[in-house]
């Protein structure tokens, strides 16, 4: 009797302890009017610049301290259309579940005036994070859809703006996007196809740093932290295209996340910090 009580006490030990839901966060693009960093207060250029030019941009990744990946799984739970049009605009709810045996860290604020405490006033670190939407297509990667999904931030500096998500515990997320292909792709290709809808987290690291009027970038990407097990819906994509335009209040990919240096255009993340300081 005692071996049988030991065996059920070492089986309920192998359980996560918290293995539950830590978060939900609704990543549906507010209207362009009350995008976050157009209600920041701007600040002046550092002393000395009339203006900033680029300066050196770094890439790199994220690796784990073991070099093991960190198994997550993406998945898709509920769509607002089973039946859709090519171009309709759609809704979903997307579960992040950590299924390895460390706990991650992801960015978890909405405002990405977050970057600022604690730092300044010449260099920041901060992450960024969203999940995208694909649609399978007779492809085993998928073609990336058009995404209206806003951006997470967070900085180590910033007390509540990272989420600690544990073995066994996920986050959910509704996001919005467009049943339509975000780089090239013949119109109609979706049309009377049924395949499946998926999504992928996508969490980058920033730094920033200005230096003689110079803005030096680095973007360290985490597609090799995380081995994502992608579990879609699968969908059947009606004959004929919506009238859906893909504005219905809110902004299109890429307004209001990136800024102009010059002739170069920045990539997302990077508008949080310089609509602060330009004037």
């Amino acid at each position: 009797m005692n071996s049988v009580i030991q065996v059920i006490v070492l089986l309920l030990a192998t359980v996560p302890a918290a293995a539950q839901q830590v978060g939900t966060v609704d990543l549906k693009q507010p209207p362009a009017s009350s995008k976050p960093e157009e209600k920041q207060e701007k600040k002046d250029l550092p002393e000395g610049c009339e203006n900033l030019s680029p300066g050196i941009i770094a890439d790199g990744i994220v690796l784990t301290e073991d070099h093991q990946a960190r198994p997550i799984v993406v998945e898709l739970t509920r769509v607002s259309e089973k039946e859709p049009a090519e171009g309709s605009t759609m809704e979903a709810e997307v579960r992040l579940l950590n299924k390895g045996k460390q706990a991650i860290e992801i960015p978890w604020s909405l405002d990405p005036s977050v970057i600022e405490f604690g730092q300044g006033p010449s260099s920041w670190e901060w992450e960024v994070g969203t999940f995208l939407v694909s649609f399978r297509d007779h492809n085993p990667n998928g073609v990336l859809l058009v995404s209206f999904t806003e951006w997470l931030y967070g900085s180590k500096h910033s007390a509540g703006s990272m989420l600690t998500i544990r073995p066994g515990e996920w986050i959910t997320a509704t996001v919005k996007f467009k049943l339509e292909a975000k780089y090239l792709h013949e119109p109609g290709e979706f049309q009377e196809q049924t395949s499946e809808l998926f999504a992928e987290w996508h969490q980058t690291r920033r730094t920033q740093s200005i230096k003689d009027c110079k803005v030096t970038n680095g973007f360290y990407r985490y597609e090799d932290f995380y081995d994502q097990e992608k579990r879609g819906v699968t969908i059947h994509v009606k004959d004929g295209a919506s009238n859906d335009d893909g504005e219905n209040g809110f902004v299109k990919l890429g307004e209001g996340l990136g800024w102009k240096l010059g002739h170069e255009t920045r990539r997302p993340g990077d508008a949080a910090l310089f609509n602060i300081l330009r004037n």
